[in-house]
């Protein structure tokens, strides 16, 4: 990854321009810079994890209720086709009482109550 780095910076000619630059100016940084800045790095990387862990938890609970949510949604419209075939056929008991003499009808509906 590096060398395909350097290989884009030579074909535009900046790895040159870099390298003619005058560096004394930078100042070096010490064993202690480096290991605040590795310390540092790994504190962030922790705190990275920790982060991705929360968002894969969150990820996953939003996945069993969605799942949830479609099983009660199917549940709740088979429920809701059971009743209107009830409903259809009640619609249908009635329609065939109403051809019945009036005590027979009443007799009927009674037992529909009951």
């Amino acid at each position: 990854m590096i060398n395909s780095r350097y290989a884009a910076l030579s074909k535009t000619g900046e790895a040159d321009a870099l390298a003619a630059q005058d560096l004394s100016i930078i100042q070096g940084l010490n064993e202690q810079e480096i290991q605040n800045a590795i310390e540092e790095l790994k504190r962030s990387t922790a705190a990275i994890e920790k982060q991705s862990e929360a968002l894969r938890l969150q990820q996953n609970a939003m996945n069993a209720l969605v799942k949830s949510d479609k099983k009660a949604t199917q549940a709740r419209s088979h429920s809701e086709n059971a009743q209107v075939r009830k409903w259809d056929v009640e619609k249908g008991h009635i329609n065939s009482a109403v051809g019945l003499p009036y005590n027979q009808y009443i007799y009927w509906v009674l037992q529909i109550l009951d």
